[in-house]
């Protein structure tokens, strides 16, 4: 029985790694033909970039139990950021709703 799980589990990390790999892959090639279409990804990674910046720039390093101080303003950077981009949905779903309500 652990020999199945362990074929099924491999099986599924494979799955995941190829839809992965495909995701990526193929809207770069359907943008080989019109290039003009990357410029909205292009613009939301910078964005995303950005934000992820922010983040670590805004966190301390402070040093915890086990962590260096690198790896403590990595993820108090990246909960910070995870804060931004919440900020940012919320904000986002309130001006949709308001500007609905108005037209």
């Amino acid at each position: 029985m652990e020999r199945f799980v362990d074929i099924a589990l491999y099986s599924g990390y494979a799955l995941v790694i190829v839809c992965t790999v495909l995701a990526i892959v193929l809207p770069l090639l359907n943008a080989v033909g019109n290039p003009k279409s990357l410029i909205k990804p292009i613009v939301g990674l910078v964005v995303l970039l950005v934000v992820v910046l922010l983040g670590w720039a805004m966190a301390d390093n402070a040093v915890y139990e086990k962590a260096s101080a690198g790896v403590s303003q990595w993820v108090g950077g990246m909960i910070i950021a995870m804060y931004l981009l919440i900020a940012a949905a919320i904000i986002g779903i309130i001006y949709s709703e308001v500007s609905k309500a108005f037209k």
